[in-house]
């Protein structure tokens, strides 16, 4: 399955081409290429993928209006409401069943993913994928130890099966133990990888298992990602509007910033919460701005504070 199936015509080509290259990177998965598999036919390829999609996007363009395949695909993307238009040219007329739906102007667009137009195109994209708006992402650069000066609703703390890596204080507002959750916990059944120990009133604590010290290394991706989708879930449930997010698997371990952000991406689109308007993200400060960059490629909205 694709997350962008993109429609044009032929002679839009490299168009096509520099907008799906410009899309992978900013962490999309796109179906643009339209060379058919041995043994099938042109009809059944366009159909299976454009059903798969989650998002057509299509260049209009004067051959793509008197294009009858772009003006189908146009019009499936519409009827199931996953329809993102782009203009590739100006005064492009565009065909009368679409003009009420806003398209991108990439007429003068020249390849940069720091270009406004595009990083809105991107944000379109991740709204219709998601099919709902996403939380502001508040990134706060904060060196290990340091004292967070905002106040949320949740504070997700990077953790580890025993429990002992918690006692890191850079996801936290302050410095004191959640005593009582840590010794329930640990009384209890041992949590796994990937799973929560959460506790604790406003502002609830999360400790998610991103960790088994037995194990070398102690983190895996596949950890962090399953624990990013169950604090969504617990964020929802909850009905929690802000949470404190360090970069899982990378305050303890070595997962890449960019590879968290697309993690965090995922997990809030699987989720699908609408409660949840504010994430702040902790992290060092020779990171954040490459964070940053990561998560505005992918169409968030970011606002970045000063270091604490």
């Amino acid at each position: 399955m694709s997350d962008v199936f993109l429609s044009y015509a032929r002679e839009d080509l490299s168009h096509a081409e520099r907008l799906a290259r410009a899309l992978k990177a900013a962490g999309w998965s796109v179906w643009w290429d339209r060379s058919i598999p041995a043994g099938k036919t042109f009809d059944e390829v366009i159909e299976a993928k454009l059903e798969a999609a989650r998002c057509v996007v299509v260049l209009w363009s004067r051959a793509a209006v008197a294009s009858d395949w772009v003006r189908e695909e146009a019009s499936e993307g519409k009827r199931r409401g996953i329809l993102v238009p782009v203009l590739i040219e100006s005064e492009v007329k565009v065909p009368l069943g679409f003009r009420r739906i806003q398209a991108a102007d990439l007429a003068d667009w020249d390849g940069s993913d720091t270009d406004s137009s595009f990083r809105q195109l991107v944000r379109d994209i991740g709204s219709v994928r998601t099919g709902e708006s996403r939380p502001v992402l508040r990134i706060v650069p904060a060196p290990p130890g340091a004292r967070l000066l905002f106040l949320v609703e949740a504070l997700v703390i990077e953790d580890d099966t025993h429990l002992v890596l918690g006692a890191d204080p850079v996801a936290r507002e302050t410095h004191e133990e959640p005593g009582g959750l840590l010794e329930a916990a640990r009384a209890s059944i041992q949590p796994v990888p990937g799973t929560l120990v959460v506790g604790g009133e406003r502002p609830v604590r999360i400790h998610a298992i991103v960790h088994d010290l037995d194990e070398q290394p102690s983190w895996r991706e596949e950890w962090v990602a399953s624990a990013l989708g169950a604090i969504i879930r617990e964020v929802g449930a909850r009905e929690l509007r802000s949470i404190s997010l360090p970069i899982l698997g990378g305050v303890h371990g070595s997962l890449a910033p960019d590879r968290f952000a697309e993690l965090l991406r995922d997990a809030l689109a699987e989720a699908s919460v609408e409660c949840l308007d504010e994430v702040w993200l902790t992290v060092l400060p020779d990171v954040a701005a490459e964070l940053a960059r990561r998560l505005r490629a992918l169409g968030f909205e970011v606002q970045e504070r000063a270091e604490e």
